[in-house]
């Protein structure tokens, strides 16, 4: 767990950083396939030296002007509920963090998000049927299932980042 605490760490001084300047910086696509470790040295859990996770593709991430911005992603699993939404479209730096807790759940899990809890539940005819996934993210708040091993701080911070509501979440600087 010390190895996987480094690694959530280290992604949240990221976003601390882009969400620090003024105007904030939405990376707007953060998931897993955009971390890289430096290391899979587990033994030395927190010595600094060893392995850094590393924040990467940059492509959509937009400074936030009048504290929103818009548009629709392709990557469900990891966005919030008011990205997804068609009909709002709006969302600010707080979606950043529903992302984040997504991210912490597959540190976590070590699973794919969604599709490793809800195959049976969203498949028909061998298919993940995404749009009924996402229909139950938006209308009843759907979340991955935390892992009973994993310990209940990290539980809760996981809740708290992916709260429903953007005003509910914390912001980096009380994650990190």
């Amino acid at each position: 767990w010390g190895f996987r605490i480094k690694i959530a760490f280290d992604i949240a001084q990221a976003m601390l950083y882009l969400q620090t300047y003024d105007p904030p910086i939405i990376h707007r696509d953060l998931r897993s396939p955009n971390i890289f470790l430096a290391s899979f040295d587990t033994s030395r859990s927190f010595d600094r030296s060893f392995a850094h996770a590393k924040l990467a593709d940059f492509g959509l991430a937009r400074p936030v002007y009048s504290n929103f911005i818009g548009g629709l992603l392709p990557t469900f699993q990891w966005l919030a509920p008011e990205v997804i939404d068609s009909d709002g479209l709006v969302y600010d730096q707080t979606s950043d963090v529903y992302s984040f807790g997504i991210v912490l759940w597959e540190i976590a899990s070590r699973a794919v998000p969604f599709y490793s809890d809800y195959w049976l539940d969203f498949q028909k005819n061998g298919e993940f049927q995404k749009h009924l996934c996402i229909l139950a993210i938006l209308k009843k708040s759907l979340r991955p299932i935390i892992p009973d091993s994993t310990p209940a701080s990290f539980a809760s911070l996981i809740r708290a980042c992916w709260a429903h509501r953007p005003s509910d979440r914390p912001n980096f600087h009380a994650i990190t």
